[in-house]
């Protein structure tokens, strides 16, 4: 199976690209499973097993909405990850 992974902001350039195409063989993955098999990525947004404070979009829904990092991903499914932002 084929998942695009897109990064945002200052994550492009901690991680040196914006986007990847990643090839699975594994028809039951999840997202914790995509995310491992990235391992820059994820060191920097996963701690202990859980997403750190970044928004993960698993085809414009929210990770945490779903099942977090195991929700279930499919071919063709785009995950989006955007580091923490704050403002005013």
């Amino acid at each position: 199976m084929r998942i695009k992974v897109r990064v945002y902001a200052f994550l492009r350039k901690k991680l040196g690209w914006d986007e990847k195409v990643i090839e699975l063989d594994d028809d039951d993955a999840r997202l914790g499973d995509v995310i491992s098999s990235i391992p820059m990525l994820n060191e920097v947004i996963t701690s202990d097993d859980d997403l750190k404070d970044y928004m993960v979009l698993v085809n414009g829904l929210n990770a945490l909405m779903l099942s977090g990092l195991s929700t279930k991903i499919k071919d063709g499914d785009e995950i989006d990850i955007f580091p923490p932002a704050a403002g005013g």
